[in-house]
């Protein structure tokens, strides 16, 4: 069976993947930046669900330089696994905003999303943020699944 195509008019073309549930395609045209999309609907037939999102990703790349610096601050004041002498946290402080990239942006039905950052410096984990349907930030994380 052929994947089902969706062309849409801020994300381009996107392919349907069964096994997520979700529309899905690479985005390019936001300024230094280059990552998955994924929109997650009950169907492949609800072209209304991607749609109905491009409010909410308008908002999460206009505050993406805000959500960048406030995820790695509390993932550095936080996570365990980074040590707690200033000189190595400001190395990593340093490090993680020149060198950690987007992977993904996911929003769900309820307009919640999920920014996704590639993070080699700890091991190919992810740093995953969690983003609320109003734009609140939620929380950040490290994890290792994909």
């Amino acid at each position: 069976m052929n994947q089902p195509k969706l062309k849409d008019s801020l994300y381009g073309e996107m392919l349907w993947d069964d096994d997520l549930g979700c529309w899905f395609a690479r985005v390019e045209n936001v300024a230094d930046e280059s990552f998955d999309i994924l929109i997650y609907s009950e169907s492949p037939l609800n072209f209304f669900a991607v749609k109905s999102t491009h409010q909410t990703y308008r908002r999460l790349i206009g505050d993406l330089p805000a959500i960048r610096r406030q995820a790695f601050r509390e993932l550095i004041e936080n996570d365990k696994r980074i040590s707690p002498k200033r000189r190595e946290r400001k190395f990593i402080a340093e490090t993680l905003e020149k060198e950690v990239e987007i992977f993904s942006i996911t929003i769900y039905e309820d307009l919640s999303s999920e920014i996704r950052y590639d993070a080699e410096i700890f091991d190919d984990e992810w740093i995953v943020v969690l983003i609320g349907a109003n734009g609140e930030f939620l929380e950040v994380g490290i994890t290792e699944d994909i």
